[in-house]
Order: structure tokens, then C-alpha cells, then sequence
């Protein structure tokens, strides 16, 4: 009997070993992009979560009207690099003229490498432009964590 408990606690103890680590708990983070008025990219930063900033660019876009003339939806995939390694977002959003050309939707962390292999999260964005730079400052505001 007693040799019955000593396996049955270190076969616990095993398990309890095995298990695998816990994500960390999703904390703020604000991501902000930038582009030219030109359309290209300038480059992003972030803080909260973690803090970081690097060039990033876009890999795949596509635009559509909604049946309304004055409106439409965007899917875009960007990737970010840093000297830390790179994380990937996909935006949704849209733009509708009549709401004072509100441009925004949401955005969800798709992948990384390096520091960024465990990051995930997401959020909403939005889209404003800088008057002093002619810039477009997109906003990234949500939650991230590692795995």
C-alpha cells in the first residue's frame, strides 16, 4: 500500500511538471503607424505591453465599395520588424464619408518571430491626419500577450 502512494505522488508530481506554462495575462498596448501622405510607410512604435519601434510595411490590401456610394471595407496585412524580431496584423476597417470620414475598425496580432514568436492580441484602430506633417497616424489601441 504504501509503495501504491509513493508511486501515485511522484506519477502527480510528474504531471504537475509536464504541464505546460501559462499565457500571460493580456495588458494595454498601443501600436501607432505611420505613413506619408504619399501612402508609404514611415514607421511604428509601441508602448504598454512591451515597448519597441521599427519599419514595417504592407503585404496584402484589398479594398472594396460597399452597395452604398459612399462607403467601403478594407482588409490590410502588415508586417512590423524591429531589431527584436517582426509580429504580423491584419486590419479590417471602413471608411463611411457621411460620419465625418471616420476611418477605423480592428486589427488582431496574426503571427511573429524572435521576441514576437508568443505575442497575441488585438483591438480597434483608428486613422487621423497629423496637420503639421501631412502624415496619416494610424492607432492601434488593445490588448496583447505572450504565450
Amino acid at each position: 500500500m504504501r509503495r501504491l502512494s509513493v508511486l501515485l505522488g511522484a506519477g502527480t508530481l510528474l504531471i504537475a511538471l509536464a504541464a505546460p506554462a501559462a499565457a500571460s495575462s493580456p495588458t494595454s498596448t498601443t501600436i501607432v503607424l505611420v505613413r506619408d501622405s504619399q501612402f508609404n510607410e514611415i514607421g511604428w512604435s509601441a508602448t504598454g505591453s512591451f515597448s519597441d519601434s521599427g519599419s514595417w510595411t504592407s503585404d496584402f490590401r484589398q479594398s472594396g465599395a460597399l452597395p452604398s456610394p459612399v462607403a467601403f471595407q478594407t482588409i490590410l496585412k502588415t508586417t512590423e520588424t524591429s531589431a527584436l524580431g517582426t509580429f504580423r496584423i491584419e486590419f479590417q476597417g471602413h471608411f463611411n464619408l457621411p460620419a465625418g470620414h471616420d476611418f477605423g475598425g480592428t486589427w488582431v496580432i496574426t503571427q511573429g518571430t524572435g521576441a514576437y514568436a508568443a505575442l497575441h492580441g488585438g483591438g480597434t484602430w483608428s486613422e487621423a491626419d497629423d496637420a503639421n506633417t501631412g502624415n496619416l497616424v494610424f492607432t492601434l489601441v488593445g490588448a496583447v500577450h505572450f504565450d
